[in-house]
């Protein structure tokens, strides 16, 4: 029996390690969902979900650089962070490939400043973690430039040149319009294309039947 009176059976190897009741655990554990979003938030991690079921259950999130996952309380309170960019940090200073010659400039164009990631977190809050062709929340989500990259400096790091989009539908749209020139016309002819393919196919579906 614990302190605060809960039975339970233990082996004594257990008891040795310091393992102590689970209930009591549950009972200082358990936390309302709003403390845990804050707590999680000032961990660099917005939870995506809009219930919390349990500290051991995975819930969609997304890193403050903008990488999309699935954690559980449990994992992002014990410090385990964005394995994406746990990669992403391997490439900096702490590299032994890692070259202090490179100007921010060069970092810039090889998209790999703080400034781009924060602006990638700001494109997909924007968007609400959403594509904005399929309409599909959450995913591999890409931000996507709407005036490109290479030719539009001074817009390079503006959320407002930037939407989400998934994966399939950036490569798609990539595949039609090429990297160089690309435009907000562009973007909507896209978009209309993909909502009038999305209509037509679920007209088919309800023919059907």
């Amino acid at each position: 029996m614990c302190q605060n009176g809960h039975l339970s059976q233990k082996k004594l190897d257990h008891i040795k390690s310091g393992r102590g009741c689970k209930q009591c655990r549950g009972i200082y554990e358990r936390k309302d969902f709003d403390t845990v979003k804050i707590e999680a938030e000032k961990l660099g991690i917005t939870i995506l979900s809009d219930s919390y079921d349990g500290a051991h259950l995975n819930m969609p999130v997304i890193c403050e650089r903008g990488h999309y996952g699935e954690k559980s309380w449990h994992s992002i309170r014990k410090g385990q962070g964005c394995m994406q960019c746990s990669i992403e940090n391997k490439n900096g200073e702490g590299n032994p490939n890692y070259n202090p010659n490179l100007t921010d400039d060069m970092r810039l164009k090889q998209r790999s400043t703080p400034e781009y990631y924060l602006w990638r977190k700001e494109v997909h809050k924007k968007c609400n973690y959403t594509c904005c062709c399929c309409k599909i929340r959450g995913g591999n989500l890409i931000a996507h430039h709407i005036l490109n990259y290479a030719e539009h400096e001074d817009l390079q790091t503006d959320a407002l040149n930037g939407v989400s989009m998934c994966d399939k539908d950036h490569s798609e749209f990539h595949k039609i319009y090429g990297r160089k020139n690309n435009t907000k016309e562009q973007l909507d002819a896209f978009i209309l294309a993909q909502e009038t393919y999305s209509k037509t196919v679920k007209e088919e579906q309800i023919s059907l039947f």
